[in-house]
């Protein structure tokens, strides 16, 4: 089966689809393994979307054992008696993080998923300053900051959401849907702070080789190299742009 296929397979929650990617990915060499709530053919119904991933979830753990971390984002689509009946029911199997299970307007619910699971909770992809963060961190309601360079104010902003973080032991698990700048900044970012964690990656050749040049690799498809050129070692070719 092509990879296309594969994925495919995988959004209708295949369980054995999804062990197979997982076994492709981690003979890749990569440590993580992401799932998302199975796509809905018609309306989305919470509860069968989440049992179905939690059979995938099963799947993947019961055949690939414990060398690969799994980790899960909901995207905000549960209410929060929703997200804590599947972090309690994914709990045996040692998620390494839950993303976004709650909507962002209500992040007193997490006080709620906190106190009724030991799963660890990642938050803060949609939330915009230091501000939105310091209660759910203070509080210690999430173990992990979603915290986004390109919305939350770029680099000065980050640094110090993830400073606030460092004392209650919260890592920074940078958020980066944006492509080969927003993962340039980011990894700025880890590299600056003690408690960093996994870095999401949109890198070339896959994202506009032509118009984006990076002054750091992706080594064997898992870790970012550290940039030595000025700035935050991307150069952007106006020219090559017009192109797109």
């Amino acid at each position: 089966m092509d990879a296309s296929d594969l994925l495919g397979c995988v959004a209708k929650a295949d369980p054995d689809a999804t062990v197979e990617l997982a076994r492709r990915l981690q003979q890749g060499g990569y440590r993580y393994f992401r799932l998302g709530l199975p796509n809905a053919e018609d309306s989305f119904d919470a509860r069968r979307s989440t049992r179905q991933l939690i059979q995938q979830l099963r799947a993947v753990r019961g055949t690939l054992g414990d060398e690969l971390e799994l980790m899960v984002d909901l995207h905000t689509r549960l209410a929060p008696d929703e997200a804590v009946w599947f972090c309690r029911e994914v709990e045996p199997l040692g998620i390494f993080a839950v993303e976004d299970p709650i909507r962002s307007e209500h992040p007193h619910g997490y006080g709620r998923i906190r106190s009724q699971t030991t799963v660890p909770l990642a938050a803060g992809e949609q939330w915009v300053a230091r501000w939105e963060f310091s209660e759910p961190v203070e509080q210690e309601w999430i173990d992990y900051a979603r915290a986004d360079i390109c919305i939350t104010g770029g680099i000065s902003e980050a640094k110090k959401i993830a400073a606030m973080a460092e004392p209650h032991f919260i890592k920074m698990l940078m958020h980066n849907p944006l492509g080969p700048i927003c993962t340039a900044a980011s990894l700025h970012i880890d590299l600056s702070c003690d408690n960093a964690g996994p870095q999401e990656v949109l890198f070339p050749p896959d994202v506009l080789p032509e118009v984006l040049r990076c002054d750091f690799q992706l080594k064997d498809g898992i870790h970012l190299t550290v940039p030595t050129a000025p700035g935050i070692g991307v150069e952007f070719d106006a020219e090559a742009a017009k192109d797109f």
